[in-house]
């Protein structure tokens, strides 16, 4: 029986992000240092106890095996005690719409996202997947795909009310938060709440930057 996932965190091969160079069409692709991608996840055992070992000792980590493929600037979550990792740049720097899903020993294929993206913010309601925005061959989008407890296929729900990459995406009482990104060189300040009741995103103040 798995242990139930306390934290897992995709380490991905990053690119140019934070250089002030803008991703998307507008931008060049960054240079990959390596094609090796590793995953790691913390457990928790099954008792509920923490990953912290022996008494007063720092939580462990260890290496997972590798994703499928080499992947970056791709989007994770956690649902289900699975890691989700979404989307990113594949080993041909092109923009891919492959899923993948981490059960604590091995990797499948989740279904495929319905564009192509990277960079773009994925978080979990529950059981409920949600990918947002990320950049195209075209630029950035808006877009925002819902993947459904027990679903075998993402259905889009209403999109952002503007297009953003590079962003966090967040939840929080039951709602969805996208934060901060960038659209070509503009940075976004204006952060959007979704509410999957009424299938709607609204603004919410701007950061001071």
């Amino acid at each position: 029986m798995m242990r139930p996932l306390l934290l897992a965190t995709a380490l991905l091969v990053t690119g140019a992000c934070g250089s002030g160079t803008p991703h998307g069409a507008s931008g060049p692709r960054p240079t990959i240092a390596t094609t090796r991608t590793t995953a790691t996840a913390t457990y928790a055992p099954a008792t509920g106890t923490s990953s912290t070992g022996a008494a007063g000792s720092a939580p462990a980590q260890r290496t997972e095996p590798s994703l499928p493929l080499p992947i970056q600037e791709a989007a994770a979550t956690t649902a289900g005690n699975r890691l989700w990792v979404a989307g990113g740049y594949d080993r041909a720097r092109n923009s891919s719409a492959a899923v993948f899903v981490f059960d604590g020993s091995t990797w499948t294929s989740g279904p495929p996202l319905p564009i192509a993206v990277n960079h773009p913010g994925a978080a979990t309601i529950n059981e409920d997947i949600y990918v947002a925005g990320g950049f195209t061959p075209a630029g950035a989008t808006n877009r925002v795909f819902e993947l459904a407890r027990g679903a075998t296929a993402w259905r889009e729900v209403a999109s952002m009310r503007r297009a953003r990459g590079a962003l966090s995406l967040v939840t929080g009482g039951g709602r969805v938060y996208a934060i901060g990104g960038r659209d070509g060189d503009r940075q976004m300040a204006v952060a959007e709440t979704y509410e999957p009741q009424r299938n709607t995103w609204s603004d919410l103040a701007p950061m001071p930057d």
